[in-house]
């Protein structure tokens, strides 16, 4: 009887990559207003004028690192008095976005670009506004402009926390 010894090496295991998934989102948004005012006030008020209004959100997340957001703003308003108040375009959000996460612990996001930031509501003044501009073109209606940006973020299970870099 021979003994004889022998040895197997195993090969490691070699963790398939993920498949690069993209996915692209959009949203039409169009609003339509009449305003009338039946008063006479002044001669720079519009009275009655037709306002179209329209927002595209789209966005577009390539695996699970990287998202890219869009989101154009119009105005058309023949009818207003203000001739650069008649046809209005801003993009008040457009940003790229990375993320990074560290297992089941936390996940920590960087974002650049024209963000809009909102911390709390309130009935008329918000102190957020000293970072996004407001357009007044309605007193009535002001929107919110973006405010170009850096955000840093990390969430644990339990808290989150970052901070905030504005030009």
């Amino acid at each position: 009887m021979v003994e004889t010894d022998s040895f197997v090496a195993e090969e490691p295991a070699v963790e398939a990559p993920e498949p690069l998934e993209i996915k692209f989102s959009k949203a039409l948004n169009l609003d339509l207003q009449g305003l009338y005012y039946p008063d006479k006030l002044s001669p720079y008020v519009n009275y009655g004028h037709g306002i179209l209004k329209g927002e595209l959100n789209t966005s577009l997340r390539v695996g699970r690192k990287f998202l890219f957001k869009f989101r154009p703003t119009g105005t058309i308003d023949p009818g207003n008095k203000s001739v650069s108040e008649q046809y209005w375009a801003d993009v008040p959000e457009g940003y790229g976005q990375y993320r990074h996460s560290f297992g089941d612990s936390a996940t920590s996001y960087t974002q650049l670009g024209w963000n809009i930031f909102t911390w709390g509501v309130t009935d008329g003044y918000t102190p957020v506004d000293v970072v996004n501009a407001r357009r007044f073109h309605d007193p009535l209606r002001s929107e919110k402009l973006g405010a170009f940006s850096l955000v840093q973020k990390i969430r644990f299970r339990w808290i989150s926390c970052g901070r905030n870099f504005y030009s």
